[in-house]
């Protein structure tokens, strides 16, 4: 899984922040490593693709935040 941190956010500490990008797990399309549940991709997957994703940063659902597209 590649997740994008950007530069100028490193200097806060305190925030924890990345773009994921679809490429992760393995997943095929058409909707990849998908974190959304506005697709009409499975809903278990996306729950592991998040709960992949929060990892990696070091986080849980517990303590993140969503932005809406």
């Amino acid at each position: 899984m590649l997740v994008i941190k950007p530069f100028i956010l490193r200097r806060f500490t305190e925030i924890v922040f990345g773009f994921s990008t679809k490429l992760g797990l393995n997943r095929s399309g058409p909707y990849y490593f998908n974190l959304s549940y506005n697709v009409n991709d499975e809903k278990d997957k996306v729950n592991l693709n998040r709960k992949s994703f929060f990892e990696e940063l070091g986080l849980s659902e517990n303590n993140i935040s969503f932005q809406k597209q």
